[in-house]
């Protein structure tokens, strides 16, 4: 297995704990709840799916969009601290989530070979 496949089946388990988190105790990650959650949770949801799709076919498109859902999530993240739904101090939330994810994907995304 190439690290590719490995790295994309991480990211898929790990965007569906957080999507059982998010669904099971909002509150407990979110500060408050928003009432657009379900948008969230799809967002979510979206991302592990095509990390799913990608590390199974190799969907190349599907994994640019994921990486375009990593790009945009610390504005999102941002727009939600903005809104009430996370408090300032838990920027760390973005970091894990969106950012750490970024160079990895870009790198599968731009590489010549499949897996």
């Amino acid at each position: 297995m190439r690290w590719q496949r490995g790295f994309l089946l991480g990211g898929a388990v790990y965007n569906a704990a957080w999507v059982a988190a998010l669904l099971a105790a909002p509150t407990s990650v979110l500060a408050s709840v928003p009432p657009y959650l379900e948008l969230l949770v799809a967002g979510v949801a979206l991302e592990g799916l095509g990390m799913l799709v990608g590390a199974v076919r190799h969907v190349r498109w599907i994994l640019t969009l994921v990486l375009l859902g990593k790009v945009l999530g610390p504005f999102v993240f941002v727009a939600l601290v903005h809104l009430g739904a996370f408090h300032a101090s838990s920027w760390w939330l973005s970091l894990v989530n969106d950012v750490l994810w970024i160079p990895p994907l870009l790198a599968i995304v731009r590489g010549k070979e499949r897996w």
